[in-house]
């Protein structure tokens, strides 16, 4: 049955970069939560504290022991209706017998081309009731003080405002600047052109609106966004769920 979930948490398990990347643009922006697990006890330790809905596993390197912990899984999971994804060689095939009654709910053919595992993944969320193209909330993620990712647009005069980004998601961001002159002088609502962000050498630009503003800091939304930008904003969110999911 179709349904609307506002908060879909897609954990992924020693899979490959490449699928990694392609279905992190293709889903962070559809509002899943998403991030990655490389170590087994790691793994059982989120499962155990975390709602999630979906995982993701390849399972190439662990057939001999996959039973086990594909039940190490299941038991430990905080959401008892987990669904568990093999990422999984063709030849291993003899060794799902009996266990989609058990523990899984798909099989992703690891011969996938990173665009057929899209479409393979798209088509089995439908199954499950999720529509890839519904609209869901933007993930918003804090970022922290050190790792200064630096904003800069220009306004109408030629000034450039500067600041530093405090949390960001695909749908916007907060920014504190020193420059409490230049954001007296913007303009709720209004739109702004020539936005940057600069993520420690890549650079996302974007049109910024202006949604509110207080003393030192401003709250923006973006729009005029291209793919350039949803793959550098998607791929930091990614990065950061990832390490506040490893602590």
């Amino acid at each position: 049955q179709d349904q609307y979930r506002e908060n879909i948490t897609f954990a992924m398990s020693m899979v490959n970069e490449y699928i990694q990347d392609e279905l992190v643009f293709s889903f962070l922006p559809r509002g899943f939560e998403m991030f990655e697990l490389d170590q087994l006890n790691k793994l059982y330790q989120v499962l155990s504290t975390n709602d999630i809905n979906f995982l993701l596993i390849d399972v190439n390197n662990i057939i001999n022991e996959l039973n086990n912990v594909l039940s190490n899984i299941k038991s430990s999971s905080k959401n008892k209706n987990i669904h568990i994804i093999a990422y999984s060689s063709d030849k291993h095939k003899d060794v799902f017998s009996g266990l989609f009654d058990k523990y899984l709910s798909f099989i992703l053919p690891s011969h996938f081309n990173t665009i057929e595992c899209v479409q393979a993944m798209k088509k089995y969320f439908e199954l499950a009731g999720i529509k890839h193209s519904q609209r869901r909330r933007h993930i918003r993620v804090p970022v922290d003080e050190k790792e200064n990712i630096k904003i800069s647009f220009k306004l109408n005069k030629g000034d450039v405002l500067d600041g530093k980004i405090t949390n960001i998601s695909l749908g916007g961001a907060l920014f504190t600047s020193l420059n409490g002159k230049l954001i007296r002088d913007l303009e709720n609502n209004k739109r702004y052109n020539g936005l940057q962000i600069n993520f420690g050498g890549k650079i996302a630009r974007a049109t910024a609106i202006i949604a509110q503003k207080k003393e030192f800091t401003v709250a923006i939304r973006f729009t005029d966004i291209n793919e350039n930008f949803i793959k550098i904003i998607s791929k930091y969110i990614f990065t950061k769920l990832t390490k506040l999911a490893n602590v």
